[in-house]
């Protein structure tokens, strides 16, 4: 199967930068990728870092992305939209976040095969 050029690497870049600042555990990072029916790729990245409150992952699933002098969520943003000009609406991105226990993305795509018109 195949799916666009750094698709994923904005979620875990952002694990990184923004999950993993100032926790005092061992940092972890899963990415799972399971093929569904209907010809669907779910993939989740979870990371156990600082986590999000509960209003900012609402927003996030809603299109709404904060700017802040001290955090921006600009790279996620740019993600997701370059999610749906690529998938259009065919995929899903859904945020999900505990504060001070995870943050998990859940990715869900059209599987892409080799002859398709749209694969990379």
């Amino acid at each position: 199967m195949k799916v666009h050029k750094l698709l994923i690497q904005p979620f875990v870049e952002n694990s990184f930068i923004h999950g993993f600042e100032n926790i005092k555990r061992v940092p972890e990072l899963r990415i799972h990728m399971e093929l569904w029916q209907h010809n669907r790729l779910q993939i989740l990245i979870e990371d156990n870092g600082r986590g999000m409150p509960e209003e900012i992952t609402k927003q996030m699933n809603q299109g709404i992305f904060q700017e802040s002098e001290d955090k921006n969520q600009i790279g996620l943003k740019n993600a997701m939209y370059r999610i749906s000009l690529y998938y259009e609406d065919q995929a899903e991105i859904r945020v999900e976040s505990r504060e001070n226990e995870y943050t998990r993305i859940y990715v869900t795509l059209p599987v892409i095969t080799e002859g398709d018109e749209k694969a990379v």
